[in-house]
Parts: C-alpha cells; sequence; structure tokens
C-alpha cells in the first residue's frame, strides 16, 4: 500500500533545518541594522563637524568685527542674519542666535539657515547629540537646551557649538569595539 504525505520525523527535521537557519540569520540581520545606523551616525558627525569648521573658518574671517553690512555674506538670500548686531535678521524671533563671538554657531539651526548643513539629523541610535563649547576642557560635554527644534546651547551668551557628539551617558560599543562616545 502507497502512502501520501510525509512522516513525523520528516516534518521535525525540516522544523530543524529552519531554525538553525533562522538561529544564524537574525543575529547577521541585527549586525547588518546596527552597522547601517553606525554608517548613519559616523557620516552625520563628520557632516556636523564639516559644518561647524565651515561656518567658523567662514565667520572668522569674513564677518566678525563688522556690525551689519547690509550684504548677504552667505548668500542665503537674507542680509546681515548671521553676525552679532543685536537684531533678529532672520525673522525667527531670536537674536543674534547665528553667531558666538567665538565664531562658532550657537545653535544646530543656525547652520541649516545658514546653509552649513542640510538639515538635522536625529541621532541614528535614538539617542541625543551633545556638544562642547571652544573654552571647555576636553571630556566636558553639554547637553543642548532644546532637543527637537533648533538645538541651541544652553547659555545663548557664553556658549557655541566646538564639538559635536552622541549622548556620553550610551556607554555601549561599537561592532568594531569602540565606544560611540568616542567617535
Amino acid at each position: 500500500m502507497k502512502r501520501c504525505g510525509i512522516t513525523l520525523i520528516e516534518l521535525l527535521m525540516v522544523v530543524l533545518i529552519i531554525s538553525v537557519m533562522a538561529s544564524v540569520a537574525i543575529p547577521l540581520g541585527k549586525i547588518q541594522f546596527v552597522r547601517g545606523k553606525e554608517e548613519d551616525l559616523k557620516q552625520f558627525l563628520k557632516d556636523f563637524r564639516r559644518g561647524i569648521d565651515q561656518f567658523y573658518d567662514h565667520n572668522t574671517n569674513e564677518i566678525i568685527g563688522f556690525s551689519g553690512n547690509t550684504v548677504d555674506d552667505d548668500i542665503d538670500g537674507m542680509i546681515d542674519e548671521e553676525i552679532n548686531d543685536g537684531i533678529d535678521n532672520d525673522g525667527d524671533g531670536a537674536i543674534d542666535e547665528d553667531l558666538a563671538a567665538s565664531g562658532y554657531p550657537k545653535s544646530l539651526k543656525s547652520m541649516v539657515i545658514n546653509h552649513w548643513l542640510r538639515h538635522i539629523p536625529k541621532e541614528p541610535l535614538g539617542n541625543k547629540w551633545q556638544y562642547r563649547t571652544p573654552t571647555d576642557p576636553p571630556g566636558t560635554w553639554r547637553d543642548f537646551a532644546d532637543y527637537g527644534n533648533s538645538y541651541s546651547v544652553t547659555n545663548l551668551a557664553t556658549h557655541s557649538i566646538y564639538d559635536i557628539r552622541t549622548d556620553g551617558s550610551y556607554n555601549n560599543n561599537a561592532i568594531d569595539g569602540t565606544n560611540y562616545n568616542k567617535w
């Protein structure tokens, strides 16, 4: 008599093979997912740091010392919003938020307004961005006063953004073994 179908042993073997394949594929998928997030983080940090350096170079070489030259110095269609003149030049309700006396920006939004960043990206690993001022000792990092909107510094009178990193309280290591907050 000829049987149709599969036996219990055959079914168990198929389930075993599928579970072994899944136990290998799921961790590899997680590693690829995290690796993608890490690559995004590295790129965002490079973009931030390049933008901060360009903002500083532009403002220390061309703008500091002027008190309103009625010129669109950064070619963004707005006149004098990028200088310290006591006026809300870009119409966003904040006075002189773009430029600190040090030449560094006072908010990430001012970097976007002045075209030194395209946008303010979310931290890919779900943490917060932190900044350091030019006068902070090494290892000192500060939280932004306003997350999700302008990312302004906590003390507009004395702080500016000299460097940026991911939240220092996140002490996990990257896939390559380095600590995220050291990037």
